[in-house]
C-alpha cells in the first residue's frame, strides 16, 4: 500500500475500473490488457524496474492454457477448453511473468526455464480461477460467461462440476510439478476457495450475512 501511494501517478488503474473490467466483453478485454500494459510501464518506470510484455508472452500463455487442459479425449477437450477459448484478461499469468522480470530481467534476458516455469505457475493460477467459475455458475445457475454459453447452459451441471474439477486437478498437477512448496500453496488456496462457497451457500438468503 506505500507503495502503491507513492507510485499512485504512475499506475493510475483504480478498483472501480477493475471491477467495471471484470465482466468485459473479448473487446473490453484487449482493451484491458493495453491499459494494464501502459499502467505498469509508468510504475516500473517510477520504481527504476525494466520489464517488458510482447505479444510473444501473450501467445505462450494462451498456448500453454490450451496445452494443459488438453486430453485425448475429445468431448472432455471441449469442455475444459471451453472458457478458455472464449478469452479472459489473463491477469494472473501476466502479473507472474511481470513479477519474474522484475526480480531476474526482462523476458529476452530471462533463462528460458525460469521464464518456462513462470509461466507455467500463472497458468496454474488461472486453471484455479477458471476452474472455480465453472462452479461459480452451477451454484448462481448462469446462462452465460465470456459472451458464450456457460458450460452448465450448455452441458449440464453434472458435466460442469466434473469439467471444473478437472482444470482444478490440471492446476494442481502444474503446481506440484514446480514445488512441494507451490503445490502446497495452491492446495492451501483451493481449501480456502471451497470455504468461501460454502459459506456462500450457507447464508444466500441471510441478508445480516457476514
Amino acid at each position: 500500500h506505500g507503495f502503491y501511494s507513492t507510485h499512485a501517478e504512475a499506475f493510475p488503474i483504480k478498483v472501480e475500473t477493475l471491477h467495471r473490467l471484470c465482466g468485459s466483453e473479448a473487446e473490453q478485454m484487449k482493451d484491458f490488457r493495453k491499459e494494464l500494459r501502459e499502467a505498469f510501464e509508468r510504475l516500473t518506470q517510477a520504481a527504476g524496474w525494466v520489464w517488458r510484455i510482447d505479444e510473444n508472452d501473450l501467445a505462450r500463455i494462451e498456448q500453454g492454457l490450451r496445452d494443459s487442459v488438453h486430453t485425448s479425449d475429445p468431448y472432455l477437450d471441449e469442455l475444459a477448453s471451453h472458457l478458455i477459448v472464449a478469452g479472459g484478461k489473463r491477469l494472473r499469468p501476466l502479473l507472474t511473468v511481470v513479477a519474474a522480470q522484475v526480480a531476474i530481467g526482462p523476458t529476452d534476458t530471462l533463462d528460458p526455464e525460469l521464464l518456462h516455469r513462470a509461466l507455467r505457475g500463472g497458468i496454474s493460477c488461472e486453471l484455479v480461477q477458471t476452474g472455480s467459475l465453472y462452479h461459480d455458475d452451477v451454484m448462481d445457475e448462469a446462462e452465460t460467461r465470456r459472451g458464450v454459453d456457460t458450460v452448465n447452459a450448455k452441458w449440464g451441471n453434472l458435466q460442469a462440476i466434473l469439467a471444473g474439477d478437472f482444470l482444478l486437478a490440471r492446476a494442481s498437477e502444474i503446481a506440484a510439478s514446480l514445488s512441494t512448496e507451490v503445490a502446497g500453496l495452491l492446495a492451501a488456496t483451493i481449501g480456502r476457495l471451497c470455504e468461501g462457497q460454502i459459506e456462500e451457500l450457507r447464508h444466500t438468503y441471510n441478508a445480516a450475512r457476514p
